[in-house]
Order: structure tokens, then sequence, then C-alpha cells
């Protein structure tokens, strides 16, 4: 599931556990659990919300630069 600034309030009434994944197309490591992620959304769907933000897409300049020092 994608999650992004229209959707994110709704995701968080559905009032389960959450797994965010914060990726970006230029990180090796984000592409490398990518796989991971999506086993995870479908063993426990129903369940957990797992999701995916694509950082470069939903966080301003300064936010993604924040990721990349983590990163």
């Amino acid at each position: 599931m994608e999650i992004n600034d229209s959707n994110y309030n709704d995701v968080l009434a559905q009032n389960k556990p959450m797994v965010l994944d914060f990726w970006a197309t230029w990180c090796g490591p984000c592409r490398k659990v990518g796989p991971t992620i999506q086993e995870l959304a479908e063993e426990y769907e129903g369940q957990v919300i797992v999701g995916k933000v694509n950082i470069e897409e939903e966080a301003d300049e300064e936010e993604s630069q924040a990721y990349i020092d983590i990163i």
C-alpha cells in the first residue's frame, strides 16, 4: 500500500498496527528489502497495515536530505 499525504489520515483511522517502509528510487537497500516488505503485506493482510512511503514524492527538500543523511 502506498502511503501519501492524501491517504495518511484514512490509513491512521483504521486503528491497526502499522509498518512503514520509507524508500526512494536511488536507495539500493530500499530496493533490496522491497520484496520482503511485499511478503509481509501479504502475510499480515487485514491484521497489520504494511505501507510504503516514497520520500522523494512525500517529503520536502529538507526532509529528504534528513533521510539521505540517515541512509
